[in-house]
């Protein structure tokens, strides 16, 4: 399956499985690290129609005036194009640094913020001795709380089975808002007045149900006040993955000067990249003239990556935090 695919499943209402290695450790919970999927190669994006308007555009980001940049820029980011599509534009070799690093942006932003399913449930996070995921909890106005129940197991979604909490969420926030979607839900059978009927030795009957309904998303959650849609977890970890290794393709590589008539220096002291290294670029950045827009832009990034590795606790994970951190440095660097 190409990257677009597998990404882009919230445009194109296709799930996107992915690839979870050994869980790793965040904020004491066990947290899965995800290895994204695999950029599309150049034979892949040679094949995609980039239209014409998006072109017309993309050339209006050349132009001599900001306010005509600046209007280009809006214009492209309003018209929601396919990573895809802004990665077959970046392909071509006739575009300008100024122009690269503008598409750029507007790429790795696009693929960090494309929209999330969302069902609107609170989950226990204890692992079900028949697998699956109890429902704790329903988000008010959310699609969940008119079919599902508070004690429900919800067992899989669209055929894929759950062992935990981190599995629905994954499962369903790489899936689009509004795609229909069919859940296997295990339900306690009651009695007219609610009750729970049990068997002779005392434990409570279920029966296996299939629950069709409409994804909500995300953003529906933060609206209604629960924290749920703002929490880091694999799908928003693939997709910062996802963004570096396309700023890190796509973006003019550093060129490297030799000076063969300088000894080589083996104890030069290296700076590490560090957080508040990266804010003081973006400061130098914004009070050199720099497009505010894409201050921003990496504000908000860098402003994601600092919550997050503040809080990660495993080796593994905080360094492929650090190489984001990196490349961010490396793409703002590209910027002045």
């Amino acid at each position: 399956m190409s990257f677009a695919l597998a990404l882009l499943a919230c445009s194109l209402g296709q799930i996107a499985p992915g690839r979870i290695d050994a869980p790793a450790r965040l904020g004491g919970q066990q947290f899965p690290t995800v290895k994204p999927s695999a950029l599309p190669s150049d034979s892949e994006l040679a094949r995609i129609t980039v239209t014409a308007e998006l072109l017309r555009l993309v050339r209006q980001l050349d132009a001599d005036a900001y306010a005509d940049r600046a209007a280009a820029r809006a214009a492209i980011v309003a018209r929601r194009p396919m990573p895809d599509e802004l990665m077959a534009v970046l392909l071509r070799k006739d575009l300008s640094i100024e122009v690269r690093h503008a598409m750029v942006a507007i790429l790795t932003q696009r693929i960090i913020t494309a929209p999330r399913g969302a069902l609107g449930v609170r989950m226990e996070q204890f692992v079900e001795r028949v697998g699956g995921v109890r429902v704790s909890g329903l988000v008010p106005g959310m699609p969940a709380e008119k079919q599902l129940v508070v004690g429900d197991v919800v067992r899989s979604v669209e055929g894929i089975p759950l062992t935990n909490s981190l599995d629905l969420t994954r499962a369903v926030q790489s899936l689009p808002p509004g795609l229909e979607v069919k859940l296997s839900v295990r339900r306690v059978k009651r009695d007219a007045a609610g009750k729970a009927l049990v068997d002779g030795e005392g434990l409570e009957l279920t029966e296996d149900i299939n629950i069709g309904l409409r994804l909500g998303s995300t953003d529906d959650l933060l609206e209604k006040g629960d924290a749920l849609g703002s929490v880091a977890n694999a799908v928003s970890m693939e997709r910062q993955g996802a963004a570096a290794d396309a700023a890190r393709r796509f973006l003019p590589k550093l060129r490297v000067v030799e000076f063969p008539q300088r000894a080589a220096v083996t104890d030069a002291v290296v700076t590490p990249t560090t957080i508040d290294s990266v804010r003081a670029m973006l400061m130098e950045l914004q009070l050199a003239g720099g497009d505010a827009e894409l201050v921003r832009i990496h504000r908000q990034r860098l402003d994601f990556l600092a919550q997050q590795m503040a809080l990660v606790k495993d080796e593994h994970t905080r360094r492929g935090f650090q190489a984001t951190l990196e490349a961010l440095a490396t793409e703002i660097r590209g910027s002045f």
